[in-house]
């Protein structure tokens, strides 16, 4: 019902005038399918894997014994509360170092904070930490990839609907592969898969930053 109105007025909204090209005039930038989809890749790992820990943290917790339904349930507020704090902290460290840098720290948090769910999976305290480090880690991953890919790619209107594309299809697959997965290999599958999504999106990084390097050379 809140979004009515906003829904209202863009609807009533103009639409844009489509540019006009003058004869003569240098053609368009051809688009790089390849990088495209790596990027999309990036977008769709990283996404998923922090859509699926606060969807299953919860499930995983009471299945595994770790807590109770009361405690689980506030493992996954810790979750987003994390998440959500971290993005505050990271509007002031986003002005003094390079988007770059900061996504090595995120992504070394996320794998650290999976990792120790993987192997520590039987003690709470273990995973208690696990959720707090990769809730902050995974947090700020989308907007600083987002600035990341204008130092790569020219980013156009059409670029950023495909990236909302791989997150979205990030979003939806890989909690889907976990609740597959759930009861037949056992819950710590959930946090298999989380990591394996987090490992994918850190190498495609890695082949992102090569790609960038090898092109400034």
């Amino acid at each position: 019902m809140l979004l009515l109105p906003v829904a209202g007025l863009i609807w009533r909204a103009a639409s844009p005038i489509a540019p006009h090209h003058e004869p003569g005039a240098a053609p368009q930038q051809q688009v790089n399918w390849p990088l495209v989809l790596l990027f999309m890749l990036f977008f769709m790992s990283f996404v998923g894997a922090e859509g699926a820990y606060g969807g299953w943290i919860f499930s995983y917790a009471v299945a595994t014994g770790i807590a109770a339904p009361a405690v689980a349930a506030y493992m996954t507020s810790a979750y987003w509360g994390a998440l959500t704090l971290s993005r505050l902290v990271s509007i002031p460290l986003s002005m003094r170092f390079r988007p770059r840098t900061l996504i090595i720290v995120d992504l070394a948090g996320c794998l650290v904070g999976l990792g120790l769910a993987v192997l520590g999976g039987g003690s709470p305290e273990v995973i208690w930490l696990a959720t707090l480090v990769y809730g902050a880690s995974v947090a700020t991953l989308f907007p600083l990839c987002m600035s990341f890919a204008g130092e790569v790619v020219t980013v156009t209107g059409q670029f950023t609907s495909l990236m909302f594309v791989g997150a979205s299809l990030g979003g939806m697959l890989i909690p889907w592969l976990i609740g597959q997965f759930f009861e037949s290999a056992g819950p710590g599958s959930a946090m298999w898969i989380m990591l394996a999504s987090m490992l994918v999106c850190t190498g495609v990084f890695a082949l992102l930053n090569w790609l960038r390097f090898r092109t400034a050379e």
